[in-house]
């Protein structure tokens, strides 16, 4: 749970918000959720990486908006369409950005998914690699997108790329995930 001055300080923070969506679809048809903050559960949840967010069920209160939004499809390829393009790269770079995402343009080299942008090459000549990456790196600095340099990954002739390993030979189940699933205690007592 969050400690009173956390509390105190999401509740002055959610108030501003709150004002700030009535005014704005105060015009529609809907009119903004009055909530008490102090009756509903603030949790505070681990996430991966040493830090904190804090969650708040508001289900309830997102439905009638949720009837307002226009949907929007940008259908993507599925990953074994993405990896089909793989085919002959020997060399490969993955870079993983903190913020997540759902689609930017992609070019020749280069295939996103999520938050993972994984960069490859048919030469194995780093020199010829590295200014992709570098053009990359540029690019994704002139729109100010934080990367998480920990979990990235440079200049690899194999490396893990979400459930699978790939290197030039193709790519396989990551080992890391096989093993979770051959380790997995058998349920008992059913």
């Amino acid at each position: 749970m969050c400690s009173k001055s956390e509390l105190s300080d999401l509740e002055r923070d959610s108030s501003d918000i709150i004002s700030k969506f009535s005014n704005d679809i105060g015009k529609s048809r809907l009119s903004a959720p009055k909530f008490p903050l102090r009756n509903e559960p603030i949790l505070k949840v681990k996430r991966y990486v040493h830090s904190f967010k804090v969650a708040k069920e508001i289900s309830q209160y997102a439905r009638p908006i949720n009837s307002l939004l226009e949907n929007w499809n940008y259908p993507t390829n599925s990953l074994n369409e993405r990896l089909v393009n793989l085919h002959g790269a020997v060399l490969f770079s993955k870079i993983d950005l903190r913020q997540f995402f759902l689609q930017i343009p992609d070019e020749e080299g280069a295939e996103l998914y999520q938050d993972d942008i994984l960069l490859f090459s048919n030469c194995s000549d780093k020199n010829k690699h590295l200014p992709f990456v570098r053009k990359c790196l540029n690019a994704l600095r002139s729109v100010r997108l934080k990367l998480n340099f920990q979990k990235s990954q440079f200049c690899l002739s194999k490396l893990d790329y979400l459930p699978f390993t790939i290197s030039g030979s193709g790519r396989n189940p990551c080992e890391s995930y096989v093993s979770t699933l051959k380790n997995f205690p058998i349920p008992g007592g059913v």
